[in-house]
């Protein structure tokens, strides 16, 4: 298999290959490994799943933890620290090192509006001009100082992206930066939403702000994938709306991706991890690739996965997708 590799890939280009593709393509999301690791287990990823031709990878990002930890006298001092640092990092290393389009994550909570625009300025300095713009989790914001200030909502931190991209900074005016801005949308809506009509409405008030694309939270059932499209696109949305998918790994991953994404997993798929002794994996990647073929012939040619830390069941999902597709 033939590498292809190119190193002046912008996400509208992406986008409008995406549009135009009559067969299968993907782009993967990765977690930064924890502090004082290093890159071998993220690096070996990507290399592996280079022949296959990713568009972009994903690189997520992390707000900070408080611990408190208790000192000498019995009392407790709060530390502030993050656990995965390196987004930015990794993003510029993926770019240069293998001319691949790298998307960092950037989130509200955590990180000061101030700090925002000093990682974005590097970010244009470094060429990476994709974004996923994020709230993030609020368990893990943190109090700021009195000359500081924050972004409450995604919403608030795209406004901020474009006024930049306008040549408007937090204090005073400067050169046009040029990003572009991909959301998340999810198909049975978000945790904390009260209804899914309430989240269309935000995801149309990105599209508004200027966001480029959304990425769907990860699901089970393609039903609520495209019950969700539909009705986002009788609210005017009109961006591209790209399926977001997880392979299955282990039996936990049954009850512990609803707790943690809100995501139903489907009575059909529960039954067949019934069987503690069934091959886990095997059956993750079957149900993925049952989805990615429908998926494809409804017309999506294009899917995001949630890699994070093994590409092992991506790898074998590709080659049977690969073959579906010729």
């Amino acid at each position: 298999m033939t590498l292809k590799i190119s190193t002046n890939l912008v996400i509208m280009d992406i986008l409008e290959k995406i549009s135009q593709n009559k067969t299968f393509s993907f782009s993967i999301e990765l977690i930064p490994p924890r502090r004082g690791m290093n890159l071998d287990n993220l690096l070996t990823i990507i290399e592996q799943l280079l022949p296959y031709n990713p568009m972009w990878v994903d690189v997520t990002s992390h707000s900070a933890d408080i611990d408190y930890l208790e000192t000498p006298d019995g009392t407790y001092q709060k530390r502030v620290w993050r656990k995965s640092p390196g987004t930015f990092g990794i993003c510029a290393a993926l770019k240069f090192k293998y001319g691949i389009e790298s998307v960092p994550h950037m989130l509200c909570t955590g990180f000061s509006r101030e700090e925002t625009e000093d990682v974005l300025i590097d970010l244009n300095f470094l060429g990476i001009h994709t974004l996923v713009a994020l709230r993030g989790d609020h368990k893990h914001d943190r109090p700021l100082s009195k000359d500081k200030t924050a972004n409450i909502y995604a919403s608030d931190l795209l406004a901020q992206i474009m006024a930049m991209n306008k040549g408007t900074y937090l204090r005073g005016n400067g050169a046009p930066t040029n990003f572009k801005v991909a959301v998340a949308c999810y198909p049975e809506k978000h945790v904390e939403s009260p209804n899914l009509n309430f989240d269309l409405k935000q995801l149309k008030r990105k599209q508004d702000l200027g966001a480029s694309y959304a990425v769907s939270q990860m699901f089970f059932d393609n039903n609520y994938f495209y019950q969700f499209c539909e009705k986002a696109k009788a609210n005017s949305v009109t961006i591209p709306i790209i399926p977001g998918l997880k392979i299955i790994n282990t039996h936990k991953h049954i009850v512990s991706l609803p707790k943690s994404f809100g995501t139903t997993i489907p009575e059909e798929l529960t039954r067949l991890f019934d069987d503690p002794t069934a091959n886990a994996k095997e059956l993750g990647i079957e149900w993925a690739f049952k989805q990615c073929k429908d998926l494809y012939n409804n017309g999506h040619r294009h899917i995001h996965f949630y890699v994070m830390q093994s590409a092992s069941s991506l790898l074998t999902l590709l080659e049977r997708m690969q073959k579906y597709c010729l």
